[in-house]
């Protein structure tokens, strides 16, 4: 399931989330990419981030 959630204050946006994910057959996440957005300074910051996940079925 990939999102995005935008986060106000006073009604003013000052950034959002995204993530977007790769999954395994059994719809479990086994690799997102997660993208956070801070408005609240000038000029906007962005950072990236790789989440992997290792899942032993048995």
């Amino acid at each position: 399931m990939d999102y995005t959630a935008i986060s106000t204050l006073n009604n003013r946006r000052i950034g959002n989330v995204m993530q977007r994910c790769d999954y395994d057959r059994h719809d479990n996440p086994v690799n997102c990419d997660l993208q956070i957005v801070d408005e609240s300074v000038k000029p906007p910051v962005t950072r990236k981030y790789t989440i992997k996940n290792n899942i032993e079925y048995y």
